[in-house]
């Protein structure tokens, strides 16, 4: 009952989400994170494709200090255009 509860979340979230493993692998991603980055249209197999540099370190320091779960964090995301946004 518990997965099927978080599965309806998480598909239809209206905020983009995804599971990633330590080296950035995009393992799953909901309907909105496809849309958000047009996913279904172009390669999103990792971190790098979707974050700029700066996201990407912000993250990577947060693992290696093993504060990165359960943190809500500010990242700036590369549309497929290559427009910024956060």
């Amino acid at each position: 009952q518990s997965e099927k509860r978080f599965q309806t979340f998480y598909n239809l979230a209206s905020e983009g989400l995804c599971l990633f493993t330590k080296s950035f692998v995009i393992v799953d991603r909901n309907p909105a994170f496809e849309n958000l980055f047009d996913a279904n249209h172009r390669q999103v197999n990792y971190l790098n494709d979707i974050l700029d540099e700066g996201s990407l370190n912000h993250i990577r320091k947060l693992i290696d200090a093993g504060e990165f779960l359960g943190k809500p964090i500010q990242l700036v995301g590369i549309k497929k255009d290559n427009i910024l946004f956060s």
